[in-house]
């Protein structure tokens, strides 16, 4: 929620009165007229929404970073990890929201994949540091290599 004096700072900025600008448009016509016409606590449920995002966001760095220290290997200069880490993840019953009976539903295959996505950018980023060159089209790209599975096939990613 943006309290009156965050408001005063946001007026203080030349950027945030500039309604070009696509988040001073969403603020200055696009939640007024949500507020307005559709729901009044519609800023208050957004700051809620976000700060779980945040806290999920959180969450799923730390477990595929657990995941990658203890699934890549680097050897002789080169990084790399087992198709089977990527893909599939481990199956152990207590690990990433499998129930008791062992059964896989949408939301563990949804989970998994979150994970194995986390995964490969987090290894490209610590190949190649520089941010924002990986996109999404390039996961899914490295994810249906994996999922081939024949041997000296290749992707090349952008250049750092």
């Amino acid at each position: 929620m943006v309290s009156a004096g965050a408001k005063t700072n946001l007026a203080g900025d030349a950027t945030n009165r500039d309604i070009k600008r696509m988040r001073a448009r969403i603020r200055k016509k696009l939640l007024p007229l949500l507020e307005k016409q559709f729901q009044p606590a519609i800023v208050a449920h957004l700051a809620t929404l976000a700060e779980l995002a945040r806290e999920d966001e959180a969450f799923l760095d730390a477990m595929a970073e657990e995941r990658v220290r203890a699934a890549v290997r680097e050897n002789d200069g080169r990084t790399w990890i087992a198709v089977e880490e990527l893909i599939q993840l481990r199956k152990k019953k207590e690990s990433y929201g499998e129930n008791a009976e062992g059964t896989e539903g949408a939301e563990k295959t949804q989970g998994k994949a979150a994970l194995s996505k986390r995964m490969i950018r987090r290894i490209v980023e610590s190949i190649k540091p520089l941010s924002g060159q990986l996109g999404a089209a390039h996961v899914e790209a490295v994810l249906q290599l994996a999922r081939g599975g024949r041997n000296g096939s290749w992707l090349a990613l952008p250049a750092a």
